[in-house]
């Protein structure tokens, strides 16, 4: 059944996804579900119970993002991710700029850095570099609010964006330039 859902959600245009994809979701969201995504080389371990694994699961997930990458990045291409979490948009920019490009990988978070570097380790990807870092326009550290598993994609060095929860850790991270 997941798989029918993704062949039809992939394929609609971004307006009105939200919508059906939160109409649909409690079949989800349940208990944890595990499901495989393969992007290319690249295969991602999701867990259809996070809200944001469902989206890429689904091909929701920054549809207008990835639609322009695809008119913009070509073969041997270079891609920088910033914020790049588990390497979604990462191994998408991937399939575009094929193994005579480069893809670089900037997460702060260690555990979404770990899970983007063990997924290049098992597709032998060499052409996408992981920088467990966050990037910034000087050298320091700041703290960043991490929000748990029901969001991995709401992460802000921002002050005051996000409510402190019992689901909310901060990680100091150095930045570099």
């Amino acid at each position: 059944m997941k798989e029918l859902i993704r062949a039809i959600t992939s394929r609609l245009p971004v307006h009105g996804l939200p919508i059906l994809f939160d109409l649909i979701s409690p079949i989800f969201s349940r208990r944890p579900m595990p499901a495989c995504l393969s992007l290319g080389d690249i295969k991602l371990e999701l867990d259809l119970s996070n809200r944001v694994m469902r989206t890429m699961y689904f091909g929701i997930f920054e549809k207008d993002l990835l639609a322009y990458m695809h008119t913009v990045l070509r073969p041997g291409d270079t891609f920088v991710d910033v914020g790049a979490n588990i390497g979604y948009v990462s191994a998408f920019a991937r399939q575009r700029v094929g193994p005579s490009g480069r893809v670089y990988c900037f997460e702060p978070v260690p555990e979404y850095a770990e899970i983007l570097k063990a997924s290049l380790q098992s597709a032998l990807v060499t052409n996408v570099i992981v920088v467990q870092q966050a990037a910034g326009d000087r050298q320091g550290s700041l703290p960043i609010k991490v929000s748990g598993r029901g969001n991995i994609g709401w992460n802000t060095i921002v002050p005051g964006l996000m409510e402190e929860s019992a689901d909310v850790r901060t990680v100091e991270q150095e930045f570099k330039r």
